[in-house]
């Protein structure tokens, strides 16, 4: 999955002949967790993952704090990866559930929140769950 980038007119760079589906999916599933490459690791040390707890709370105070600490949320946590984020927020009753290409990431960290895991193409799982009715949901992508 060697891909270029290319200068688009606007200004900004785009990978060119952009990896297939099928390829994402391998790759999510057989490298991308496993290699431990950039911030993901096979394993954390007990402070890394106090870390990543303590950055989790920090953001969900404040979603508490701007929505009047209700506790009927729920969560699309889209690109879930190792599923920390639900977890610590599946663990304060809120209703979550996470898209991601492969379980592999939260299978090593998070086994315990796989019943909350779709797998498969992104954008056809996010539009099953706009056609299902996500209204009222949080969707993560300030979280990280």
């Amino acid at each position: 999955m060697i891909n270029k980038l290319k200068k688009m007119p606007l200004g900004f760079w785009q990978v060119d002949e952009k990896p297939t589906i099928e390829e994402l999916k391998e790759y999510y599933s057989s490298k991308y967790y496993q290699n431990a490459r950039g911030s993901y690791e096979n394993q954390y040390t007990e402070d890394e993952i106090r870390c990543f707890k303590a950055k989790i709370e920090q953001k969900s105070a404040i979603i508490d704090q701007i929505l009047n600490k209700k506790n009927d949320f729920q969560l699309l946590d889209v690109g879930c990866g190792e599923g920390f984020v639900l977890s610590h927020l599946a663990k304060r009753d809120w209703k979550v559930s996470g898209l991601d290409f492969s379980s592999a990431g939260m299978e090593s960290q998070n086994s315990h929140c796989l019943k909350y895991l779709k797998i498969g193409d992104l954008d056809e799982l996010i539009a099953n769950e706009i056609e299902s009715g996500i209204t009222g949901t949080i969707v993560k992508i300030l979280v990280d």
